[in-house]
């Protein structure tokens, strides 16, 4: 269902392994770990009342995911007359994909995790220094 949507948007996809027992997973490495066949569950949640209106499973590829957040908001629009004004996504969708519910008037929010600590050993904000007077930014060397 979320997945047609996604994948009119999406071209024709080739599949580099198929698992036999489902056939509808996608093969990913999402978590920098190891490669796994995966879905992705899609669920649409009233977070003041904290309840769940819709769920929709799909390939785990963001043109699917975004399908299934346009079925999830239409059927739960038709279903029980309940138009969000308000939509809490992860960064998978990006700023573009949402600019359909601008049209429907729907804001859109992306909260940002917390990443200034950088553990893998990469240059963190806090080693950074910006001087506004010379338009420079100097690297502490923490991280060298």
């Amino acid at each position: 269902m979320g997945d047609d949507a996604g994948f009119d948007v999406a071209g024709e996809i080739k599949a580099t392994f198929t698992r036999f027992s489902n056939q509808a997973s996608q093969w990913t490495s999402a978590t920098n770990e190891s490669t796994f066949f995966t879905n992705s569950d899609n669920d649409l949640t009233d977070n003041e009342n904290t309840v769940i209106l819709g769920v929709a499973a799909t390939r785990a590829i963001r043109q699917a995911k975004v399908g299934a957040t346009r079925t999830m908001i239409d059927r739960t629009r038709d279903q029980v007359c309940l138009v969000p004004s308000r939509l809490a996504v992860d960064k998978t969708f990006g700023s573009g994909k949402l600019s359909r519910l601008v049209g429907k008037r729907i804001e859109s929010h992306i909260p940002v995790i917390e990443k200034s600590k950088r553990p893998e050993g990469t240059f963190s904000n806090a080693g950074l220094r910006y001087d506004l007077e010379t338009d420079e930014c100097t690297c502490s060397g923490a991280n060298l």
